[in-house]
């Protein structure tokens, strides 16, 4: 019975080829594709960006409410001024969908941050988005439920993440 060996080159061993056998070739295989969706998203099973779970409103049929939906950015993370793509002061943005009329969201001020050795602008910690709701007169009167997205780019000191979006749903009952 003949044995089959791979030939491995590159950066690990400084352009030698080496002879693996092939148990030993998948192991690495299977090793690396671990390892690598790991090294791509660190913070995918812990986000930087994380809401409290807003507490049920009622609104009035022809009237309006606010809701305080509270955001928590972790420690040596902060959200910056705005791109291009977004709305808001910051680089957040909320949307809202569901039976009630989203009048307006209002987001925090930015405040200065250092970070990457100059003065940067924006917000870190805990902090309200307050949005106004409003339900027409012929909103059916009932319980229901809005959903919203927060759409953010998170940032430390050395790297500021790709857009991410946190989902949350608010319990409505509509009189």
């Amino acid at each position: 019975m003949r044995s089959t060996k791979y030939t491995l080159t590159g950066l690990f061993n400084n352009g030698r080829s080496v002879a693996v056998k092939p148990a030993a070739a998948l192991l690495l295989l299977v090793v690396f594709a671990l390892l690598c969706p790991a090294q791509l998203n660190p913070w995918r099973d812990d986000p930087p960006v994380g809401v409290f779970p807003p507490t049920p409103i009622t609104v009035h049929r022809g009237r309006r409410v606010i809701e305080r939906l509270s955001v928590v950015v972790r420690p040596g993370f902060w959200i910056g001024r705005k791109s291009s793509s977004m709305n808001s002061p910051l680089a957040m943005k909320l949307t809202w969908s569901g039976v009630l009329e989203t009048k307006s969201i209002t987001y925090p001020t930015p405040e200065k941050i250092s970070a990457h050795g100059q003065t940067l602008q924006g917000v870190h910690g805990e902090f309200p988005i307050e949005t106004t709701f409003a339900a027409a007169e012929q909103t059916a009167p009932g319980s229901t439920v809005l959903y919203g997205t927060l759409v953010y780019q998170a940032c430390s000191n050395w790297i500021c993440l790709k857009p991410a979006s946190v989902d949350v749903s608010l319990a409505v009952n509509v009189d």
